[in-house]
Protein backbone atom coordinates (compact mmCIF):
# COMPACT_ATOMS: atom_id res chain seq x y z
CA UNK A 1 0.00 0.00 0.00
CA UNK A 2 1.71 3.29 -0.88
CA UNK A 3 2.29 5.94 1.42
CA UNK A 4 -0.42 8.08 -0.18
CA UNK A 5 -3.09 5.65 0.49
CA UNK A 6 -1.98 4.20 4.19
CA UNK A 7 -2.44 8.02 4.75
CA UNK A 8 -5.53 8.13 3.16
CA UNK A 9 -6.70 5.15 5.44
CA UNK A 10 -5.65 6.81 8.67
CA UNK A 11 -7.96 10.05 7.54
CA UNK A 12 -11.24 7.93 6.24
CA UNK A 13 -10.91 5.71 10.20
CA UNK A 14 -10.86 9.02 11.42
CA UNK A 15 -13.82 10.55 9.69
CA UNK A 16 -16.57 7.50 9.91
CA UNK A 17 -15.38 7.11 13.77
CA UNK A 18 -16.97 10.60 14.63
CA UNK A 19 -20.25 9.29 13.58
CA UNK A 20 -20.16 6.19 16.31
CA UNK A 21 -22.29 5.63 18.73
CA UNK A 22 -24.06 8.14 20.89
CA UNK A 23 -24.18 6.06 24.21
CA UNK A 24 -22.39 7.93 26.66
CA UNK A 25 -20.57 5.10 28.08
CA UNK A 26 -18.59 4.22 26.66
CA UNK A 27 -17.48 5.61 23.28
CA UNK A 28 -15.15 4.15 20.67
CA UNK A 29 -12.09 6.16 20.29
CA UNK A 30 -10.07 6.44 17.05
CA UNK A 31 -6.21 6.55 17.93
CA UNK A 32 -3.07 7.51 15.92
CA UNK A 33 0.28 6.23 15.30
CA UNK A 34 3.51 6.70 13.29
CA UNK A 35 3.92 3.54 12.93
CA UNK A 36 0.02 2.54 12.09
CA UNK A 37 -0.07 0.12 15.09
CA UNK A 38 -2.61 -2.86 15.57
CA UNK A 39 -4.08 -0.96 18.47
CA UNK A 40 -4.40 2.21 15.79
CA UNK A 41 -6.11 -0.33 13.92
CA UNK A 42 -8.33 -2.07 16.62
CA UNK A 43 -9.44 1.00 18.03
CA UNK A 44 -9.70 2.46 14.38
CA UNK A 45 -12.07 0.01 12.56
CA UNK A 46 -13.50 -0.71 15.70
CA UNK A 47 -15.12 2.58 15.64
CA UNK A 48 -15.72 2.55 12.43
CA UNK A 49 -17.81 -0.44 12.30
CA UNK A 50 -19.54 1.02 15.28
CA UNK A 51 -20.27 4.08 12.90
CA UNK A 52 -21.66 2.44 10.47
CA UNK A 53 -23.72 0.41 13.01
CA UNK A 54 -25.00 3.45 14.51
CA UNK A 55 -25.77 5.15 10.79
CA UNK A 56 -27.99 1.67 9.90
CA UNK A 57 -29.96 1.75 13.16
CA UNK A 58 -30.78 5.67 13.21
CA UNK A 59 -31.57 5.55 9.39
CA UNK A 60 -32.45 1.98 7.72
CA UNK A 61 -35.41 0.26 9.38
CA UNK A 62 -34.66 -3.36 10.69
CA UNK A 63 -38.38 -4.23 9.15
CA UNK A 64 -40.10 -3.02 6.37
CA UNK A 65 -43.73 -4.70 6.90
CA UNK A 66 -45.45 -3.91 10.14
CA UNK A 67 -48.52 -6.70 9.33
CA UNK A 68 -48.08 -10.17 11.03
CA UNK A 69 -49.17 -12.13 7.84
CA UNK A 70 -47.26 -14.97 6.09
CA UNK A 71 -45.94 -12.93 3.37
CA UNK A 72 -44.58 -10.02 5.54
CA UNK A 73 -42.94 -12.69 7.68
CA UNK A 74 -40.95 -14.14 4.76
CA UNK A 75 -40.90 -10.43 3.37
CA UNK A 76 -39.08 -9.26 6.60
CA UNK A 77 -36.61 -11.72 6.93
CA UNK A 78 -35.31 -11.63 3.49
CA UNK A 79 -35.06 -7.81 3.70
CA UNK A 80 -33.12 -8.71 7.39
CA UNK A 81 -30.53 -11.01 5.32
CA UNK A 82 -30.19 -8.74 2.83
CA UNK A 83 -29.67 -5.54 5.34
CA UNK A 84 -27.28 -8.03 7.46
CA UNK A 85 -24.82 -8.94 4.57
CA UNK A 86 -24.78 -5.42 2.85
CA UNK A 87 -23.94 -3.18 6.33
CA UNK A 88 -22.90 -5.62 8.53
CA UNK A 89 -21.10 -8.59 6.95
CA UNK A 90 -19.58 -6.70 4.46
CA UNK A 91 -17.64 -4.13 6.50
CA UNK A 92 -16.87 -7.18 9.27
CA UNK A 93 -15.34 -9.12 6.73
CA UNK A 94 -13.23 -6.26 5.05
CA UNK A 95 -12.54 -4.80 8.86
CA UNK A 96 -11.13 -8.42 9.68
CA UNK A 97 -9.42 -8.66 6.59
CA UNK A 98 -7.60 -4.86 6.75
CA UNK A 99 -6.60 -6.18 10.41
CA UNK A 100 -5.41 -9.21 9.70
CA UNK A 101 -3.09 -7.52 6.73
CA UNK A 102 -2.00 -4.26 6.86
CA UNK A 103 -2.97 -4.08 10.98
CA UNK A 104 -1.17 -7.09 11.74
CA UNK A 105 1.30 -8.37 8.87
CA UNK A 106 2.17 -4.66 8.19
CA UNK A 107 2.15 -3.23 11.20
CA UNK A 108 5.54 -6.43 11.81
CA UNK A 109 6.80 -5.18 8.43
CA UNK A 110 6.64 -1.52 8.99
CA UNK A 111 8.52 -2.32 12.95
CA UNK A 112 11.33 -4.37 11.70
CA UNK A 113 12.18 -1.47 8.64
CA UNK A 114 10.39 -3.02 5.41
CA UNK A 115 9.41 -0.21 3.46
CA UNK A 116 6.88 0.06 -0.11
CA UNK A 117 5.27 -3.19 1.57
CA UNK A 118 2.01 -4.16 -0.30
CA UNK A 119 -1.55 -5.28 0.12
CA UNK A 120 -4.13 -6.26 -1.46
CA UNK A 121 -7.92 -6.69 0.54
CA UNK A 122 -10.83 -8.56 -1.59
CA UNK A 123 -14.38 -8.47 -1.15
CA UNK A 124 -15.97 -11.47 -0.12
CA UNK A 125 -17.97 -13.90 -1.67
CA UNK A 126 -20.00 -13.14 -4.10
CA UNK A 127 -18.33 -9.85 -4.89
CA UNK A 128 -15.04 -11.36 -4.82
CA UNK A 129 -13.05 -13.89 -3.72
CA UNK A 130 -12.56 -12.93 -0.25
CA UNK A 131 -8.80 -13.43 -0.25
CA UNK A 132 -5.73 -11.34 0.93
CA UNK A 133 -2.43 -10.99 1.69
CA UNK A 134 0.65 -8.77 2.97
CA UNK A 135 3.87 -8.57 0.99
CA UNK A 136 7.13 -7.42 2.42
CA UNK A 137 9.27 -4.75 0.71
CA UNK A 138 12.45 -3.75 0.94
CA UNK A 139 14.33 -3.66 4.07
CA UNK A 140 15.82 -0.32 5.64
CA UNK A 141 18.82 -1.01 5.88
CA UNK A 142 19.17 -3.35 2.63
CA UNK A 143 21.62 -5.63 5.26
CA UNK A 144 19.04 -5.98 8.12
CA UNK A 145 19.19 -8.99 9.57
CA UNK A 146 15.57 -10.05 10.70
CA UNK A 147 15.65 -12.91 13.41
CA UNK A 148 13.76 -15.91 13.93
CA UNK A 149 11.83 -14.24 16.94
CA UNK A 150 10.90 -11.66 14.66
CA UNK A 151 9.99 -13.96 11.93
CA UNK A 152 7.55 -15.49 14.53
CA UNK A 153 5.90 -12.24 15.50
CA UNK A 154 5.22 -11.25 11.69
CA UNK A 155 3.84 -14.63 10.69
CA UNK A 156 1.36 -14.29 13.96
CA UNK A 157 0.58 -10.99 13.31
CA UNK A 158 -2.35 -10.90 11.60
CA UNK A 159 -3.98 -12.96 14.17
CA UNK A 160 -2.94 -11.02 16.91
CA UNK A 161 -3.77 -7.88 15.86
CA UNK A 162 -7.40 -9.18 15.21
CA UNK A 163 -7.36 -11.01 18.82
CA UNK A 164 -6.83 -7.20 20.27
CA UNK A 165 -9.53 -6.31 18.12
CA UNK A 166 -11.77 -8.81 19.11
CA UNK A 167 -10.64 -7.75 23.06
CA UNK A 168 -11.54 -4.13 22.24
CA UNK A 169 -15.33 -4.78 20.92
CA UNK A 170 -15.74 -7.01 24.26
CA UNK A 171 -14.87 -4.68 26.70
CA UNK A 172 -16.75 -1.87 25.05
CA UNK A 173 -19.34 -4.23 25.36
CA UNK A 174 -19.20 -5.19 28.80
CA UNK A 175 -18.71 -1.60 30.14
CA UNK A 176 -22.11 -1.23 28.89
CA UNK A 177 -23.92 -4.11 29.19
CA UNK A 178 -25.12 -4.99 25.49
CA UNK A 179 -24.30 -6.18 22.10
CA UNK A 180 -24.85 -4.01 19.32
CA UNK A 181 -25.82 -6.96 16.47
CA UNK A 182 -24.22 -5.21 14.28
CA UNK A 183 -21.19 -5.69 15.49
CA UNK A 184 -21.48 -9.12 16.54
CA UNK A 185 -20.70 -10.82 13.25
CA UNK A 186 -17.19 -8.36 13.15
CA UNK A 187 -16.63 -10.12 16.88
CA UNK A 188 -17.10 -13.55 15.77
CA UNK A 189 -14.59 -13.07 12.74
CA UNK A 190 -12.00 -11.30 14.80
CA UNK A 191 -12.39 -13.76 17.56
CA UNK A 192 -12.14 -16.96 15.06
CA UNK A 193 -9.09 -15.90 13.25
CA UNK A 194 -6.55 -17.98 15.09
CA UNK A 195 -8.81 -20.79 15.65
CA UNK A 196 -10.02 -21.44 11.98
CA UNK A 197 -6.61 -20.97 10.61
CA UNK A 198 -5.20 -23.84 12.84
CA UNK A 199 -8.13 -25.70 11.95
CA UNK A 200 -7.71 -25.29 8.44
CA UNK A 201 -3.84 -26.09 8.81
CA UNK A 202 -3.15 -30.22 7.46
CA UNK A 203 -3.20 -32.54 10.71
CA UNK A 204 -0.33 -34.32 8.50
CA UNK A 205 2.10 -31.31 8.46
CA UNK A 206 5.04 -32.74 8.21
CA UNK A 207 7.64 -29.84 7.11
CA UNK A 208 8.08 -26.58 5.48
CA UNK A 209 4.95 -25.20 3.99
CA UNK A 210 3.43 -22.54 2.07
CA UNK A 211 0.16 -23.42 3.36
CA UNK A 212 0.24 -19.97 5.39
CA UNK A 213 0.41 -18.57 8.98
CA UNK A 214 -0.02 -21.26 11.24
CA UNK A 215 2.00 -23.46 9.00
CA UNK A 216 4.71 -21.28 8.63
CA UNK A 217 4.74 -20.63 12.61
CA UNK A 218 5.15 -24.58 13.33
CA UNK A 219 8.31 -24.63 10.58
CA UNK A 220 9.94 -21.73 12.59
CA UNK A 221 9.98 -22.41 16.07
CA UNK A 222 10.57 -26.01 15.29
CA UNK A 223 13.26 -25.14 13.67
CA UNK A 224 14.79 -22.58 16.20
CA UNK A 225 14.72 -25.52 19.23
CA UNK A 226 16.52 -27.08 16.73
CA UNK A 227 14.43 -29.66 15.95
CA UNK A 228 14.26 -29.26 11.57
CA UNK A 229 13.17 -32.92 10.65
CA UNK A 230 9.55 -33.22 10.62
CA UNK A 231 10.11 -36.19 12.99
CA UNK A 232 11.96 -34.36 15.71
CA UNK A 233 8.77 -31.74 15.66
CA UNK A 234 7.47 -30.85 19.41
CA UNK A 235 4.86 -28.39 18.19
CA UNK A 236 2.50 -30.27 15.66
CA UNK A 237 -0.53 -28.89 13.52
CA UNK A 238 -2.16 -31.73 15.26
CA UNK A 239 -0.96 -30.24 18.90
CA UNK A 240 -2.27 -27.20 18.09
CA UNK A 241 -6.11 -28.02 17.00
CA UNK A 242 -5.81 -29.99 20.26
CA UNK A 243 -5.36 -26.94 22.37
CA UNK A 244 -6.96 -24.82 20.52
CA UNK A 245 -10.03 -27.03 21.49
CA UNK A 246 -10.21 -24.41 24.53
CA UNK A 247 -11.90 -21.61 21.83
CA UNK A 248 -14.82 -23.84 22.13
CA UNK A 249 -15.56 -22.50 25.97
CA UNK A 250 -15.52 -19.28 24.97
CA UNK A 251 -19.33 -18.38 25.79
CA UNK A 252 -19.43 -15.21 23.64
CA UNK A 253 -19.40 -16.28 20.66
CA UNK A 254 -22.52 -18.55 20.97
CA UNK A 255 -24.36 -15.05 22.29
CA UNK A 256 -23.29 -13.97 19.00
CA UNK A 257 -24.86 -16.50 17.47
CA UNK A 258 -27.90 -16.31 19.13
CA UNK A 259 -27.89 -12.65 18.61
CA UNK A 260 -27.62 -12.31 14.96
CA UNK A 261 -29.77 -15.72 13.99
CA UNK A 262 -32.50 -15.35 16.45
CA UNK A 263 -32.43 -11.95 17.81
CA UNK A 264 -32.08 -9.86 14.84
CA UNK A 265 -33.07 -12.16 11.84
CA UNK A 266 -35.93 -13.99 13.12
CA UNK A 267 -36.68 -10.97 15.79
CA UNK A 268 -35.89 -7.60 13.98
CA UNK A 269 -33.24 -6.57 17.70
CA UNK A 270 -30.40 -4.31 16.42
CA UNK A 271 -29.26 -5.26 20.55
CA UNK A 272 -28.94 -7.73 22.54
CA UNK A 273 -27.68 -7.96 26.48
CA UNK A 274 -24.46 -9.35 27.31
CA UNK A 275 -25.16 -12.07 29.58
CA UNK A 276 -22.63 -12.34 32.94
CA UNK A 277 -22.60 -13.84 36.29
CA UNK A 278 -24.44 -11.42 38.27
CA UNK A 279 -23.64 -10.85 42.12
CA UNK A 280 -25.61 -7.83 43.26
CA UNK A 281 -24.38 -4.84 40.76
CA UNK A 282 -21.12 -6.59 40.44
CA UNK A 283 -20.81 -8.28 36.62
CA UNK A 284 -18.43 -11.30 35.60
CA UNK A 285 -17.63 -12.53 32.22
CA UNK A 286 -14.79 -15.44 31.91
CA UNK A 287 -13.28 -15.62 28.23
CA UNK A 288 -10.36 -18.63 27.73
CA UNK A 289 -8.55 -18.63 24.43
CA UNK A 290 -5.16 -19.42 23.05
CA UNK A 291 -2.63 -16.92 21.81
CA UNK A 292 0.73 -17.70 19.56
CA UNK A 293 3.83 -16.00 20.71
CA UNK A 294 7.53 -16.18 19.72
CA UNK A 295 8.15 -18.54 22.50
CA UNK A 296 5.39 -21.05 21.85
CA UNK A 297 1.48 -21.21 22.58
CA UNK A 298 -0.09 -20.00 25.38
CA UNK A 299 -3.59 -20.70 27.06
CA UNK A 300 -5.00 -17.35 27.92
CA UNK A 301 -8.13 -16.31 30.71
CA UNK A 302 -9.79 -13.09 30.08
CA UNK A 303 -11.11 -12.32 33.61
CA UNK A 304 -13.80 -9.33 33.29
CA UNK A 305 -15.08 -7.88 36.30
CA UNK A 306 -17.02 -4.23 36.50
CA UNK A 307 -20.48 -2.50 37.71
CA UNK A 308 -22.58 0.29 35.75
CA UNK A 309 -20.04 1.59 33.06
CA UNK A 310 -16.80 0.35 35.53
CA UNK A 311 -14.70 -2.12 34.31
CA UNK A 312 -11.37 -4.05 35.14
CA UNK A 313 -10.32 -7.10 32.26
CA UNK A 314 -7.46 -9.20 34.00
CA UNK A 315 -5.95 -11.04 31.59
CA UNK A 316 -3.50 -14.74 32.71
CA UNK A 317 -1.37 -16.30 29.88
CA UNK A 318 1.09 -19.65 30.90
CA UNK A 319 2.80 -21.09 28.11
CA UNK A 320 2.40 -24.71 27.71
CA UNK A 321 6.19 -25.12 28.18
CA UNK A 322 6.89 -27.27 25.14
CA UNK A 323 9.74 -24.47 24.12
CA UNK A 324 10.15 -22.03 27.47
CA UNK A 325 8.77 -21.53 30.61
CA UNK A 326 6.83 -18.16 30.31
CA UNK A 327 3.74 -16.26 31.72
CA UNK A 328 2.15 -12.85 31.16
CA UNK A 329 -0.72 -10.88 33.34
CA UNK A 330 -2.01 -7.74 32.37
CA UNK A 331 -4.80 -5.44 34.04
CA UNK A 332 -7.08 -2.99 32.02
CA UNK A 333 -9.41 -0.40 33.88
CA UNK A 334 -11.37 1.67 32.26
CA UNK A 335 -14.03 4.19 33.93
CA UNK A 336 -12.88 4.33 37.98
CA UNK A 337 -10.66 7.62 37.87
CA UNK A 338 -12.22 11.00 36.62
CA UNK A 339 -10.49 14.42 38.06
CA UNK A 340 -12.52 17.61 36.40
CA UNK A 341 -13.23 15.85 34.06
CA UNK A 342 -10.70 14.43 32.71
CA UNK A 343 -11.20 10.43 32.69
CA UNK A 344 -7.70 8.14 33.56
CA UNK A 345 -7.58 4.63 32.21
CA UNK A 346 -4.76 2.36 33.01
CA UNK A 347 -3.06 -1.00 31.31
CA UNK A 348 -0.73 -2.66 33.44
CA UNK A 349 1.60 -5.85 31.99
CA UNK A 350 3.80 -8.27 33.67
CA UNK A 351 5.63 -10.85 32.01
CA UNK A 352 8.73 -13.61 32.69
CA UNK A 353 9.93 -14.61 29.36
CA UNK A 354 13.35 -15.86 27.70
CA UNK A 355 15.29 -13.46 26.03
CA UNK A 356 13.98 -11.91 22.46
CA UNK A 357 16.39 -11.87 19.69
CA UNK A 358 16.19 -8.69 17.96
CA UNK A 359 17.91 -8.06 14.25
CA UNK A 360 19.65 -5.17 13.10
CA UNK A 361 22.91 -5.43 11.49
CA UNK A 362 23.50 -7.53 14.02
CA UNK A 363 21.57 -9.48 16.16
CA UNK A 364 20.99 -8.35 20.38
CA UNK A 365 19.40 -10.35 22.77
CA UNK A 366 17.32 -8.60 24.82
CA UNK A 367 16.78 -9.52 28.57
CA UNK A 368 15.30 -12.59 30.25
CA UNK A 369 13.08 -12.71 33.17
CA UNK A 370 11.45 -10.29 34.26
CA UNK A 371 9.58 -7.25 32.49
CA UNK A 372 6.52 -4.88 31.88
CA UNK A 373 4.69 -2.47 30.87
CA UNK A 374 2.24 0.01 31.29
CA UNK A 375 -0.20 2.85 29.47
CA UNK A 376 -2.16 5.43 30.65
CA UNK A 377 -5.09 6.69 28.23
CA UNK A 378 -5.86 10.42 29.11
CA UNK A 379 -9.73 11.52 27.80
CA UNK A 380 -10.04 15.18 27.46
CA UNK A 381 -13.83 16.50 27.23
CA UNK A 382 -14.13 18.37 24.32
CA UNK A 383 -16.99 20.83 25.82
CA UNK A 384 -20.63 20.61 26.92
CA UNK A 385 -21.63 20.77 23.76
CA UNK A 386 -20.13 17.49 22.78
CA UNK A 387 -20.61 15.46 26.22
CA UNK A 388 -19.99 11.90 24.45
CA UNK A 389 -16.64 13.36 22.41
CA UNK A 390 -13.15 13.59 24.03
CA UNK A 391 -9.33 14.01 23.20
CA UNK A 392 -7.32 11.07 23.67
CA UNK A 393 -3.72 10.90 24.35
CA UNK A 394 -2.19 7.41 25.17
CA UNK A 395 1.39 7.83 26.59
CA UNK A 396 3.71 4.56 28.49
CA UNK A 397 6.45 2.48 28.28
CA UNK A 398 7.24 -0.98 27.81
CA UNK A 399 10.47 -2.99 28.53
CA UNK A 400 12.07 -5.16 25.85
CA UNK A 401 9.60 -7.87 25.29
CA UNK A 402 6.93 -9.89 23.70
CA UNK A 403 3.30 -7.98 24.38
CA UNK A 404 0.70 -8.50 22.25
CA UNK A 405 -0.02 -5.56 19.65
CA UNK A 406 3.18 -3.24 20.98
CA UNK A 407 6.57 -3.09 19.25
CA UNK A 408 9.31 -5.82 20.64
CA UNK A 409 11.85 -2.88 21.31
CA UNK A 410 11.70 -1.57 24.75
CA UNK A 411 10.66 1.91 23.98
CA UNK A 412 8.09 5.04 24.91
CA UNK A 413 4.39 4.21 23.87
CA UNK A 414 2.54 7.37 22.61
CA UNK A 415 -0.83 7.27 20.45
CA UNK A 416 -3.26 10.41 19.99
CA UNK A 417 -6.47 10.84 18.77
CA UNK A 418 -10.13 11.33 19.63
CA UNK A 419 -13.15 9.40 20.90
CA UNK A 420 -16.88 10.08 20.11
Amino acid sequence: MPKRSAICVSVLLTLLSAVASAEPHPSPIFVYDPDHSMTMGAHGLGGLHAGIGHLVHTHIPVSLASSAGVTASIGNLAYRLTRLYATSYLPAYLAYLTQHEYFGHGARYREFGYFDNDYDINLPPPLGDGGGWARRGEPAPSDRIVTTHEELAIVTGGVEANTLLAGELLFRWFRSGRIPNHEALLYLRASSDLPFYIAATERDLTGPSDQGDVARYIDLINDHAGRSSAQEFVLTARILQRQAAIELLNPLRYVCIWAIGYGHIAKGRDFATLPSLRLGRLRCLLIPRLALTPFGSEYCLDSLVGWDSKALRVTMGVGDRKFHRFWDVALRSAGFLAIGGVQLDGDLRLWKQPALELGGREVREGPSGLGGSGVLTVRLPLGEEMPSSAMVMQVGYKATGYTPGEALAGGPIYRFGLSF
